[in-house]
């Protein structure tokens, strides 16, 4: 599960470079392999030939927040790829968003909220799962990864959500 663990966090990173440098093909071709990595670690951290180590008190923990590990990575994955696939449908993609001859494009904006709303959704669901796995009795590997996915998932569930509240409102008070 740790390998396919790195490899999606890898992926993700890849993909957030390609999105701020606006190759939002290449973002969401990376998004999906992220996606896919997290899904194998969730399926691994969850086998039943694991089973036996769930019943002692540190390696099942560890287990268990190692699968809610991979499926917030899911969750985080499928909001990167929400976000990218409604970015994709703005003509000129993050271009279009650029303010134009002193305007704003309000419009583009709104279109987006539906997909930032479902994305903060999302991201708050994968805070669920960590927040949900127990903080102590852990392997100090495990402990340490635990908290550094609740600060990193927490920081992308508060940026979507404020993007969320922006896209949305942004139209009216202009």
């Amino acid at each position: 599960a740790r390998s396919y663990l790195a490899a999606g966090e890898r992926a993700m990173e890849e993909g957030q470079e390609k999105l701020v440098k606006g190759d939002l093909a290449t973002a969401a071709e990376r998004f999906r392999a992220a996606r896919a990595s997290f899904s194998h670690a969730s399926g691994d951290a969850g086998s039943p030939l694991l089973l036996p180590l769930s019943w002692t008190p540190v390696l099942g923990r560890s287990g268990d927040v190692l699968e809610s590990l991979a499926e917030a990575g899911v969750d985080i994955a499928d909001s990167a790829i929400v976000v990218t696939d409604a970015l994709r449908g703005v003509p000129g993609g993050l271009d279009g968003l650029a303010p134009r001859q002193g305007r704003f494009p309000l419009d583009a904006v709104g279109r987006l909220a539906p997909a930032l709303r479902e994305a903060a959704g999302m991201a708050e669901a994968g805070l669920r799962d960590i927040r949900g796995t127990a903080p102590t009795l852990l392997l100090p590997p495990v402990a340490e990864a635990r908290r550094d996915a609740m600060s990193r998932v927490g920081r992308t569930h508060r940026l979507l959500r404020t993007a969320w509240l922006i896209a949305d409102g942004l139209p009216a008070l202009l």
